[in-house]
Formats: structure tokens, C-alpha cells, sequence
């Protein structure tokens, strides 16, 4: 089995050349690569365009039109007279609607607010790349750190077994202090197999975020270990002001008022005037001939009576906009919780780390303790063991602790909407 064991840790990762890379350099990468950011920016390009078509509808408006017809058969016949068999008009038109009953206005501010809703939908897909980025990135490190020390392990626990296979042939030591020291290499083994695998797939996905299928072998420059500023606490003003999803539901609100515009916009009166150049025959077609002429028109539409439709549609749209103002307090709730939360994890897991911190510490010199005074004859094999094993723990326990800060850290700023490239 110790056979099998060494053979699998002595074969090669098959991986390139190694690249080192900050966490602001992976964050730049990832933002650049990111597909949801691109879609985001193409549903805000759309907003802008249907914003512009919006603002179109509120100038004046001109069309030309034709038609012409040719009678087939006997020709008619007026006053003694054949009448042309055919006949063609031309006519351009030019108005303006000066009151459409406020639904021009009421689409162009609803499109207005969409394009804002685009905006802060993109500032919040941001966001979420850049924590995904952070997470995976942080994860990366804190796996790398764990294959290393996994593998300084497996040296400590090989050179306390070739000090006790020495002993052992030399006749100072049973085989069951031996045996025993076997199977925790063995265990050391394994624990390096899963650190490694653990460490590759952190790898890949790291890769996977900028594009990359074939991986790039990275080394974290920033250390899960590396000490970081913790996040101050910032005015509850400014976070709602800073949340994307705040943002967005109070433009939800915005968006039904329009809306509540438009949808009284039918049972209002309107009113359109404009000119229109007409060419072509006479309506009565004897001799072929043509003429031109300009026509003034002003349209005047006022709707009376519609069984309480106005009411109901009005109404409808009310209660959205109740509706929405409920959502946008529950956003409020909801980022409040988050941020409360975000701080509360902050400061329970800085004190997490000084405790791994000091754990590690004591973990450590108690190895180099029990392993000298093991050398010199003082101590049982089963104490040394217990204190690698005791090392290991603390060293990952102290690992965890790191990479459960950054990740409260990336947590308390997105929670505050200070995301930001």
C-alpha cells in the first residue's frame, strides 16, 4: 500500500510554466472575459436605443403615400365625355401630435427609466463578477497553501519514519513504533493526494472565469495567509445609495407611475394637426390632367364614455405601484440585514484567526519540543505523532481562518456597494 502511495505522489502535474497573479490582476481579467457583463452591456445598449425611439414619437412625424388605379373594360362615360380609365395620387404628409393624451410622454419616461434599470442592472452584474472573481481567487490561494503544507507534512512525518526504521534495525525500537509511524505517513499520504486534487480543481476554475480550458498554472502573489484592512463602518445613506438593487427598486417604483400615466392615456383627449401636399388627377379623370394642392388639418379626439374602463385600468396600475414601494422597502430590510450580518462575520473571524494564530504557534513549538526531546530518548513515539497531527490541524485550522476572513471581507463590501473596479 506505501508502495502504491509513493508512486501516485511521484507522478508530475501535467501543467505549464507558472504565472504569478494579484487578486487585482485576476479581478481585471475575469471583468474583461465576462460573458453575463457583455449581456449586460447589450441589454443596456437595447435600453438606449428604445429610450431614443421613445423621444422620436414626441417630434413631428413625415410620410408620403401613393396610389393609382386602372379600370379594365368599357370605359365610363360622363356628360357625352369617355373618362380616362386610370388615375394616380401622390400626397406627403407632415404632423405634429400636440396632445396624445399623455402617452407619448409617459412611454418616453418609462423608457428613460428602463435605460436606468439597464444601468444599474449591468453596475450590479459587476459586482457580482468581481465577488465571484475574489471568491474563486481567494479559494485558489487558500488550496495552493494547503498542497504545500500538506506536502511539508508528509516530509516531517518520512523523517520521523527513517529515524524509526534506523532505530528499529539497529534492535532500539519495537515494531509497533514503527508500524505505527507508518500508517501515519500513510494517512500523511493521503491527506496530500486530496490537497493536491483540491488544489487542481481550484486551479481549473480559476482558469475557467478568464477563458481559459487548458489551465494556466498561477501562483497567488497575494497569500491567503497576507494580512488585509478590515472594512469600516459606512453611513446607511450612502450603502442604499451604492446598491445596485436598491437602485433598482426604486426605478421599479419610477417605472409604475409611468406606467399609470399610460394606462390613463386612452380615456384622454387628443389632439393632432399638420399639412399635406397632395399631386395627381382629378378625382373625375376626363383629360389626364394633373394638379397640386396643400391641405391644413387639426384633429380633435375626445373620448365620453367607456363603462368605468378608465377606473379599472388606473387602478390597475396603482396597486403596482403599491406594490413595487412594498418590494423597495423589503430590498431596504434585506440590505440592512445583509450588511449587519456582514460586519457581525467580520469581527467573530478576526478573532477566529488570532486564536488559529495562536494555536499554530503553541501546535508548533510543541512539535519542535516533543520531536527533540524524542531524539534524545525522553518521549514515546505516540507523542510525537500526536503533535504532527496536532501541527497539521492547526496549520489548516489557521488556513481556514484566513480564507473565511477574505471571503467575510469581499462579503461586508459587497454588502456596503463597494464592489468596485
Amino acid at each position: 500500500m506505501k508502495n502504491i502511495f509513493l508512486l501516485l505522489l511521484l507522478v508530475p502535474i501535467a501543467l505549464p510554466a507558472q504565472q504569478s497573479l494579484t487578486i487585482e490582476q485576476y479581478r481585471n481579467r475575469v471583468v474583461e472575459y465576462s460573458n453575463s457583463l457583455k449581456m449586460s452591456s447589450e441589454n443596456l445598449r437595447a435600453a438606449q436605443h428604445n429610450r431614443a425611439a421613445a423621444h422620436a414619437d414626441l417630434l413631428p412625424s413625415l410620410a408620403a403615400s401613393a396610389n393609382g388605379s386602372y379600370q379594365l373594360g368599357n370605359s365610363s362615360q360622363m356628360a357625352g365625355m369617355t373618362l380616362k380609365d386610370y388615375s394616380y395620387t401622390a400626397n406627403a404628409t407632415l404632423q405634429q401630435v400636440v396632445w396624445g393624451g399623455g402617452a407619448f410622454s409617459a412611454q418616453y419616461s418609462a423608457a428613460k427609466t428602463k435605460e436606468q434599470i439597464a444601468t444599474a442592472t449591468l453596475q450590479q452584474s459587476l459586482e457580482a463578477v468581481l465577488y465571484s472573481a475574489e471568491i474563486t481567487y481567494w479559494a485558489f490561494a487558500a488550496a495552493a497553501e494547503q498542497y504545500s503544507i500538506s506536502e511539508r507534512y508528509v516530509e516531517i512525518v518520512d523523517g520521523l519514519y527513517q529515524i524509526v526504521n534506523t532505530r528499529f534495525k539497529d534492535g532500539y525500537v519495537s515494531k509497533t513504533d514503527l508500524l505505527m509511524v507508518q500508517t501515519r505517513l500513510n494517512e500523511a499520504q493521503m491527506q496530500l493526494i486530496s490537497s493536491r486534487q483540491l488544489y487542481q480543481t481550484s486551479l481549473q476554475n480559476l482558469n475557467i472565469l478568464v477563458g481559459k480550458y487548458e489551465a494556466v498554472n498561477y501562483i497567488a502573489a497575494d497569500s491567503i495567509t497576507s494580512a488585509v484592512q478590515l472594512p469600516a463602518r459606512v453611513q446607511w445613506s450612502s450603502v442604499l445609495d451604492n446598491r445596485p438593487e436598491y437602485q433598482i427598486a426604486a426605478l421599479n417604483v419610477e417605472l409604475q407611475h409611468s406606467n399609470v400615466r399610460l394606462a390613463a392615456s386612452p380615456f384622454n383627449p387628443t389632439f393632432v394637426v399638420g399639412l399635406q401636399g397632395i399631386y395627381g388627377t382629378q378625382s373625375i379623370n376626363i383629360d389626364g390632367s394633373t394638379k397640386s394642392y396643400g391641405v391644413a388639418f387639426a384633429q380633435l379626439n375626445v373620448p365620453i364614455f367607456s363603462w368605468g374602463k378608465r377606473r379599472q385600468s388606473v387602478g390597475a396600475a396603482q396597486a403596482a405601484v403599491r406594490a413595487m414601494e412594498y418590494s423597495m422597502s423589503q430590498t431596504s430590510d434585506q440590505i440592512s440585514g445583509e450588511l449587519s450580518n456582514a460586519y457581525i462575520t467580520v469581527n467573530e473571524t478576526t478573532k477566529q484567526l488570532q486564536v488559529a494564530y495562536d494555536n499554530l504557534s503553541a501546535a508548533s513549538d510543541n512539535l519542535s519540543l516533543n520531536t527533540f526531546s524524542y531524539s534524545e530518548g525522553r518521549l514515546p513515539i505516540i507523542d510525537v505523532l500526536q503533535s504532527q497531527l496536532s501541527w497539521i490541524q492547526a496549520y489548516t485550522s489557521y488556513l481556514n481562518a484566513n480564507y473565511q476572513l477574505k471571503v467575510a471581507i469581499s462579503n461586508c463590501r459587497k454588502a456596503a456597494g463597494e464592489m468596485r473596479l
